[in-house]
């Protein structure tokens, strides 16, 4: 099934090992199991490689490879991202929580220069889809049923 898709197995040959990364696992064990079972179901040798800020996260407990990466904020994220996925060979990051979307969306090229893909939306969406007026009147402009939105006095 993989064999006949274009993403993300593209670059890896027969008898390659498929490696994802999970940015800031944390306690997410059933999505980490979930991702397991898949390989295992479709026959594909996958390795799971988990990160997290906090050597306490349980998830990292889970993967095949984990380490501690610094905050998003941190200066020195991008570099140390760039270099696990080339030590690790991974080929796909899978963010898990909201506030990496935007360092990664603004980064995506950089860490992309590595082989690696990166599962994030192009910068502007993810701004957009970070406020929920914003994200609101997209809807509503598009003809999609959205949340009736009220300011303070309305809501008063």
């Amino acid at each position: 099934m993989l064999a006949n898709t274009s993403w993300p197995t593209d670059g890896i040959g027969v008898g390659d090992t498929l490696a994802i990364l999970f940015l800031n696992a944390g306690r997410r064990i059933e999505l980490i199991r979930a991702f397991r079972t898949a390989f295992d179901v479709l026959g594909v040798k996958g390795r799971i490689v988990t990160t997290d800020i906090q050597e306490l996260a349980p998830a990292l407990h889970e993967s095949d490879f984990s380490c501690l990466l610094p905050h998003t904020s941190d200066p020195k994220f991008v570099d140390r991202l760039k270099d696990l996925c080339l030590r690790e060979q991974v080929k796909l990051i899978i963010p898990l929580i909201d506030p990496d979307l935007a360092v990664l969306a603004s980064q995506k090229d950089q860490i992309e220069a590595t082989g690696t893909r990166v599962l994030v939306s192009p910068p502007d969406t993810v701004a957009m889809c970070g406020d929920k007026l914003r994200t609101a009147a997209f809807l509503t402009k598009h003809g999609i049923s959205a949340p009736r939105v009220l300011s303070l006095d309305q809501a008063r």
